[in-house]
Parts: C-alpha cells; structure tokens; sequence
C-alpha cells in the first residue's frame, strides 16, 4: 500500500512523464474462504473480495474439470493450445483433447453484480448463495472469474492439493462423516482418530492433541470444541490437512509451542477457525516458523507471542500483543478485516505503553536479496485496523534493489484501512519519531484507496541511485512503480516523510541511497497549472484525489485518546 510513499523519488534531467494504463492491468483478488471446507445444506455461500482500478463488473463462480483446460480459466481456446505447444513434452498427449473441446466452457453457477457486506460477519466482498443442486456432492472444484469494468480478467482456480498458491475452492458438498465426540466416545483425541474418525468433537476441558498424521488425504480432518472452555494444552504436531474450531490452544510447556502449532509438515495445511491462540508471554517462542504448510486465520485471536507469521489468509483475526513480526515474505494472500493492538512492545505489558517499542516489528514484512526475477503478488490488504498507539512498523518490503534483477510486487489492493505508527517513541519522546512504511520494492498494479493513515514513512526507490533512472535487463528505462492508483486516502501531515508526495510537499526528498535529493519544482503539482486527476511526472502515480488532512501534530498524546479520529 504504502507503496506510493514512495513518492521520495530522486530525479534525473532525463525523466519523462509516465503513462496511466489500468486497462492493461488484471483485477486484483482472492477468496474469503479457506481453500477446503465442507459445505451442507440446500446453499453454499461463497465470495471473493474483488478490486481494479477501473472497478469491478461482475464476478462470476463456476465448476472445474473442463478436460484440456491447461490454464484454469474455464474455457477451451487459444491460451491452453499455446500452453500444450510450449510444453509439448508434458502436455502434448492433450493436443487432441484441447481440439475436440476447443470452444467449451466451464459450467457458470452463480453470478456476483454487486459488492456487498455479508451480515453474518460484517465482511465485504462479492458474494453468492450457489444452489448445492447444481453441484452434486462430494469434492466439487470451484473457480471465480473477477471479470473488471475494462481491464484483465483474473480467474481465481486450481487444486490447492496440487499447488496452494493457485487459489480455487475445493467444497465437499453434502458429503456428511461420521463424529467421534471425546471423552464421551473415545478418551483422547489420539484413540478417536486410530479407530478412524477424521471428524472429531471435543467437550469442554483439556485434552492433548496426539501425534498423528493425516497425510494422503485429500481432504482436511476436523478437530472442533463442542461449548466453551474447550482447551488444548499439550501435545505435538500433526502432519497433513486439519481445520481447528472453536478451541483455545495455550501449551502447559511454551518452549513446546513452535513444535505444534502450524507444523503441519511441507505438504500440509491448517486452518484455524474461531480459535484463541495463547503464546504466554511476548518471551516465548515464536510460532509457525516455516517448518509447515500454509496456515488460514478465520475469526481468530491471536495474542502474547515473540512472533507469530506465516498466514496465507488472515479474515476477521485479532492480533494482541505480538512483539515481533506477523507476517512474512511471500507467503500472503489476503488479510481483511483484522484488528492490531499491542503490537511491537518490548516484554510482557499491560496496557501502558512502556519506554521504547520494537521499531522493527512489522504487520507485514517482505524481503527478497536474490538474483533471479521475483514476484509478489495478487495480494489484498484491506479494512485493518491498528489505530491504538502500538509500536512496530505497519509493512516493510526490501527487495534487494540489485541491477537487472526483476523483483515486484505486482497487483496489490490496499483499500479501506485505518493504520498508526509510533514506533521507536517513548513516553520522553512523543514527536511523532514514527515509522508506518519502509519501503524498498518495485511495484505495479497497485491500488491505495479510501485508507486512513496515521505516521511517517521511510522509503526508497523509483529511481536508480546512479543517475535517477531505473533500467531493466536490456538497459532500456523502466520505473519501478507503473500503474499506481491514489484515491480518497485520509493521510497525515508529517513534518518531513510524507505519506505520498502531495500538493504541499517538500521540494526535498529522501530515497534509498540516503542522498538528499533536489525535486525539479516544475515537476511538482500546482495550483492553479494542475487538477486532479493527476499522474505524476516524478513517480507515475495517479491522484483521483487528494483528501486533505487536519491532523496538525505528529505527537501521539495529541490524537491517542481523540474519539473523533478513532476509526
């Protein structure tokens, strides 16, 4: 998001104005769902949160297993001939069956015309209500076409079971199995699950989660708490696909923690539902340090840990008192509609801010240093809220900045948060000493829209610290920041670092070569020569507006107890 800051650009004689094309960008999108759950009952509802720059038409939700479909768009046609020509060793076999379907399409089931907010949970998304009818039963696969105003098409398909980094929806429709219920069936977790029960329910008390397997299953076993006060307390790690609910998991023995939780092995996957995950204290172990599968967060708290990271997905989750980071390098899909407090304070707290927070401490962190081209993306961040004075950095992102070396973010939809920073202050020092963004990264395809934004930024890059030029490869120009939306943001006035580079900014910028750079003033906006919408000269970022800010202090005690700017 915040990639716009990144207005602290250094110039070369040699810029030339960029262009605004959002009709060649796709739409940027995922699910709001888990990639695999079970669905009862007449109705499946199912949404996608959807974003262009030019807005969103329709989303439309049909069925998979067109056979020779290669590309997972839902129809048969040009694109998986080339794919089957291009990988004619693997895939040369389909050539027949590519031209006996050429023209077929994939089943559409529902349609989506409208964003909406689901009054169940408070989400936004592009939602439908698919008659399970028109699906059958057992293991239905299920794409999304996010099909935008004027621009490309971005389908959200594949098995996860094969690749969970292409996101379709795997449902087990109408396919109900038996329960174990523990301890009034069988004694533990473990003995329910050796007599074959990949459905088990758990009543109130503690129980021990057994060291067992669910790997060679294509389909997730169910550990639920039936009631409050269901507790799991000791254990280790499972392997394979497991879906928790409504438990709290809190080990007897915190060094134990990173042995159990998210360790589902390579291949797996967890997904935590309506579960409270207590670390003990900020001086435990971090949990779910990479050893494991991909990791979904639904309507969860998570609270007292040195670092909790790793989520793929992150809906409706409450993360308190994290000191260290929450998530890490590429391995985010979505997070929307998430709450931060207490983030990146040193030691165990209460709720007086102490002396001297953990600046690098961050929401959301990103590193690359490699030499091969690199990619981030597809990535929707958008309805947070940390607004409570924690510590620690909202997203940082570092991408080497190497010559040649093709390493973006491409496609980020950074909508509707409301975010502070006051990172590194302390209660001698509340100047507004504040860290919100540190950003190093190329970027294209990104939207910063309707965000309230609160803190400095630290950032880098759009232009090659030698002569003010970014080139690819080849040599040729090419700014690291193409296609980047700006509109409606309620931003700070900082008193030297800016959000993004605005009507009232300084003539002087920082970037990441650390040199103080002069801006060409014929280069800024003015008033009176320019009007939004306005694509910068300097960064190519495109203002449809600019909304204005009566923020007039970076101290914190001026605005931490002011309701009126509480999101």
């Amino acid at each position: 998001m915040i990639l716009l800051t990144t207005a602290c650009v250094a110039l070369a004689s040699n810029t030339i104005t960029p262009d605004y094309t959002p009709r060649t960008e796709p739409a940027i999108g995922q699910w709001l769902q888990p990639p695999m759950l079970d669905y009862e009952g007449p109705s499946a509802r199912v949404g996608v949160a959807a974003h262009h720059h030019l807005g969103i038409a329709r989303v439309e939700f049909y069925t998979d297993g067109l056979e020779g479909d290669l590309n997972g768009d839902g129809r048969i046609d040009g694109f998986d001939l080339s794919d089957c020509l291009a990988h004619w060793d693997e895939k040369g076999r389909l050539l027949n069956t590519i031209l006996g379907n050429w023209g077929m399409r994939a089943p559409v089931v529902a349609i989506a015309r409208n964003e909406t907010v689901d009054p169940s949970n408070g989400t936004r998304g592009w939602f439908a209500d698919i008659d399970t009818s028109l699906l059958g039963t057992g293991r239905i696969e299920l794409s999304a076409r996010l099909i935008p105003n004027d621009g490309v098409v971005t389908t959200l398909s594949g098995d996860p079971m094969i690749e969970f980094s292409k996101p379709g929806l795997v449902m087990f429709v109408n396919a109900p199995r038996p329960i174990a219920v523990v301890p009034t069936d069988y004694p533990t977790i473990g003995e329910a699950w050796n007599a074959g029960h990949e459905h088990i329910q758990l009543l109130p008390g503690e129980h021990e989660l057994s060291p067992i397997g669910n790997y060679g299953s294509n389909r997730p076993a169910i550990i639920e708490g039936i009631g409050k006060g269901v507790v799991i307390n000791r254990g280790r790690s499972q392997r394979g696909l497991w879906i928790y609910r409504n438990i709290t998991f809190r080990h007897a023995d915190p060094s134990a923690q990173e042995e159990w939780l998210g360790n589902s092995g390579p291949r797996g996957m967890t997904i935590w539902s309506n579960c409270t995950i207590d670390g003990h204290s900020t001086a435990a172990p971090m949990v779910n340090k990479g050893t494991g599968g991909p990791v979904y967060l639904v309507d969860c708290v998570i609270t007292n840990h040195f670092q909790f990271y790793k989520p793929r997905m992150a809906i409706r989750t409450w993360f308190d008192g994290i000191l260290g980071d929450i998530m890490k390098s590429g391995f985010l899909n979505i997070m929307t509609d998430c709450r931060l407090t207490r983030h990146g304070w040193k030691g165990d707290h209460g709720n007086d801010v102490p002396e001297g927070t953990s600046v690098h401490s961050d929401f959301w962190q990103s590193n690359y240093t490699g030499n091969a081209a690199y990619r981030e993306e597809n990535i929707v961040f958008s309805y947070n809220e940390a607004w409570d004075g924690n510590g620690g950095q909202k997203v940082f992102a570092s991408f080497g900045n190497r010559k040649g070396v093709d390493a973006r973010i491409s496609g980020l939809a950074f909508v509707g948060n409301a975010l502070s920073s006051w990172a590194g202050t302390s209660s001698g020092d509340d100047s507004g000493n504040a860290v919100l963004f540190s950003l190093f990264t190329a970027g294209d395809n990104m939207l910063f829209m309707d965000n309230i934004l609160f803190g400095q930024c630290l950032v880098g890059g759009g232009a090659d610290p030698d002569d003010g030029i970014y080139r690819d490869p080849f040599g040729r120009d090419a700014r690291k920041w193409r296609n980047i939306l700006w509109s409606n943001n309620y931003r700070t006035s900082a008193r030297r670092e800016y959000v993004m580079p605005t009507i009232d900014g300084p003539e002087e910028f920082f970037y990441v070569s650390r040199r103080r750079s002069v801006l060409d003033f014929d280069l800024r906006f003015t008033i009176g020569r320019d009007t939004f919408p306005h694509t910068s000269p300097i960064t190519g970022i495109h203002y449809v507006n600019e909304t204005g800010s009566t923020f007039s202090s970076s101290r914190k005690r001026d605005y931490l107890d002011n309701d009126q700017l509480t999101p």
